[in-house]
C-alpha cells in the first residue's frame, strides 16, 4: 500500500498483483478478469464517495470488502 494525497491506499495493479501472489487468482476457480471486475464493484460503491477517497485505489475498508468479494466467488459460487 502506498499513500495517495493523505490517505494509505491500494490501485488496481499492485492488488492484482498481490492476489496472484497469495494464490488467490489460479485460473480455474477464480480468474484475473474477475479479481478486476470485483474492484471495479467496490470502487463504484457511492456510500464510499468522499474527498479522502482516491478514484483508483482501494481503502483499507474497501479492501476488505474486495478479498470477501473474491473468496465469496472462488470458494462459494464456483462450487
Amino acid at each position: 500500500m502506498s499513500p495517495i494525497g493523505e490517505v494509505f491506499s491500494m490501485p488496481l495493479n499492485p492488488y492484482t498483483e498481490f492476489m496472484t501472489q497469495i494464490g488467490v487468482i489460479d485460473g480455474q476457480d477464480l480468474k484475473l478478469h474477475a479479481v478486476d471486475k470485483n474492484f471495479i464493484a467496490v470502487k463504484s460503491n457511492k456510500e464510499h464517495k468522499g474527498k479522502l477517497n482516491p478514484e483508483k485505489a482501494l481503502l483499507r475498508g474497501q479492501f476488505v470488502e474486495a478479498l470477501v468479494r473474491n473468496a465469496e466467488e472462488k470458494y462459494m459460487i464456483s462450487k
